[in-house]
């Protein structure tokens, strides 16, 4: 039993190696989104409870606290206020995660996307991904799942 346990967690953190190793190459999908959200723990992920002390580096992925860490938006970057948009994605046709997509100030390639689910009762946590680069590839969680552009505060 504690072999399978063991075997069980190593598998858990590799998976959240491969999810780390995406999400520097290009946005993670929606289901990639859930898991993390839903196993963040598991997958070796763990829950800031402090705003970055230095601008993430692109192809981070953060974890918040919605409540207990207010400020993890005040991550060092100046954000374009225009560029702030709100979107649900649907899951099983069903509202379930807001995804926040923002854009620097200075650098119109350089993105922030933030998750989290819409039903409370779910949690309170919000995942953060930093993405920029003239050769990132968009793709996946928002960009193809969106379906409506309501707001999700």
């Amino acid at each position: 039993a504690a072999a399978a346990a063991a075997a069980a967690t190593a598998s858990s953190l590799a998976r959240g190696s491969v999810l780390r190793t995406r999400a520097a190459q290009r946005w993670l999908s929606k289901q990639e989104v859930l898991e993390l959200l839903d196993r963040h723990e598991a997958l070796g992920f763990s829950v800031s409870e402090s705003a970055p002390r230095t601008p993430p580096a692109s192809g981070s992925l953060l974890l918040y606290s919605r409540f207990q860490t207010r400020r993890w938006r005040k991550d060092g970057y100046r954000w374009a206020s225009a560029s702030d948009r709100h979107v649900n994605i649907k899951v099983n046709g069903v509202p379930t995660i807001c995804v926040t997509y923002s854009r620097r100030a200075d650098d119109e390639h350089f993105h922030r996307r933030s998750y989290r689910y819409l039903d409370a009762d779910r949690g309170d946590l919000v995942l953060v991904h930093y993405l920029g680069g003239r050769d990132v590839r968009s793709s996946s969680a928002a960009s193809s799942s969106c379906s409506s552009s309501s707001s999700c505060s």
